[in-house]
């Protein structure tokens, strides 16, 4: 009887064990999702400040004549400088059209989906930034 009762205990005892360590694991699982969740957003947020710069010498070069080196109330003929084309926070690309301009910022980070890099996409107007849309 005191041999059942010292198995059981033990049983008892090496599941508790267990348990133990599937919940620490379970831990250390969700710390590593949140610290993931974490950068990704920093890296969204950190693509928005260098976009942000971006539309602000896009729109110098817009309201800048053309005799100054400008474009004379047009986008086109604008191009991303090649020292800020690609950062520590990712690369960047533009669509140019006359009036407007919408970058596309491919960030460092995988995103939500844990497979794609974040992506950030960024209309620009004359006097305006009138859209920031994220994916992933």
């Amino acid at each position: 009887m005191k041999s059942i009762r010292a198995i059981s205990f033990l049983a008892i005892m090496f599941f508790c064990v267990i348990a133990q360590i599937t919940n620490a694991q379970e831990k250390v699982n969700r710390t590593e999702q949140q610290q993931q969740i974490e950068k990704a957003q920093a890296n969204r947020d950190a693509l928005i400040s260098d976009m942000t710069n971006l539309a602000s010498l896009v729109q110098q070069y817009y309201r800048k004549p053309t005799v100054l080196g400008g474009g004379g109330n047009r986008f086109t003929g604008w191009f991303i400088p090649e020292e800020v084309d690609t950062t520590a926070n990712g690369m960047f690309s533009a669509m140019i059209a006359k009036d407007s301009v919408v970058f596309v910022g491919t960030g460092n980070v995988i995103g939500k989906d844990g497979k794609n890099r974040v992506r950030i996409f960024m209309s620009v107007y004359p006097n305006i930034i009138k859209s920031v849309i994220t994916r992933n």
